[in-house]
């Protein structure tokens, strides 16, 4: 949600990113050989169940039932937009050409109270770009990233508390289309003890600071309750 982040569609459902910060470890990355390309993996949580962001809340029951379109989905230097600043996904043309490292998301699983997966990095195709190499960079050398999941969800305007943190809209019916890695610097929504992002340990996990992250997203929060009133 740095940039635009929320687009409300005609059918009434919303697609959203998220965004999560970590810090590496990079004891914890390997390397696989698969289909004859060298990667190097590095394994990572995201979705911790009920968290609420910028008001929206993400049921226990919604993330499981929709985790798994996680699997096998590209792993895009950042969100992939096109030429007019419009979120397109992963798999366009924009999104292939503009965003692409050779990155995937694999392994996807529930562990524990969230969701583990793994970036797949095809070394060759990570190399050849400049991006690519930032990330390979990064990791290699443990430095603070983020990651970013994209997704549609059909919202349901609900007040409620999860954790201690006020929510407006409940998000249901989940299909994710990537999981972003974010240029380095980039502020994200959650902290490593938070745990979500490549990389995390943290096994009691807090919330992460909404207020902050809110501060610092002026007018999201509004613009998507509008353009969600619109649509309906």
């Amino acid at each position: 949600l740095n940039r635009a982040g929320v687009t409300a569609r005609s059918d009434g459902s919303v697609s959203q990113a998220i965004n999560f910060r970590f810090a590496t470890n990079s004891g914890a990355v390997r390397q696989e050989s698969w289909k004859g390309r060298e990667f190097v993996v590095v394994p990572g949580y995201t979705l911790p169940f009920g968290i609420v962001m910028n008001r929206i809340l993400y049921p226990e029951d919604e993330i499981r039932s929709g985790f798994n379109s996680l699997e096998d989905t590209i792993a895009p230097y950042d969100h992939p937009y096109d030429e007019q600043g419009n979120p397109v996904p992963a798999k366009s043309t924009d999104g292939l050409v503009k965003h692409h490292i050779g990155a995937y998301n694999r392994n996807v699983r529930v562990d524990g109270n969230r969701v583990y997966l793994e970036k797949w990095i095809d070394k060759a195709v990570a190399s050849a770009t400049e991006h690519g190499r930032a990330v390979l960079n990064a990791v290699a050398q443990g430095k603070p990233l983020e990651t970013s999941t994209g997704l549609n969800f059909h919202p349901i305007m609900q007040a409620g508390n999860s954790g201690g943190k006020d929510y407006d809209m409940v998000a249901t019916n989940m299909a994710f289309d990537h999981d972003a890695i974010l240029p380095p610097g980039t502020p994200g929504a959650a902290r490593p003890a938070d745990g979500v992002g490549m990389l995390v340990n943290c096994v009691n996990c807090a919330q992460f600071d909404e207020d902050e992250y809110i501060a610092a997203n002026t007018g999201v929060f509004d613009r998507l309750i509008a353009a969600v009133a619109n649509a309906l």
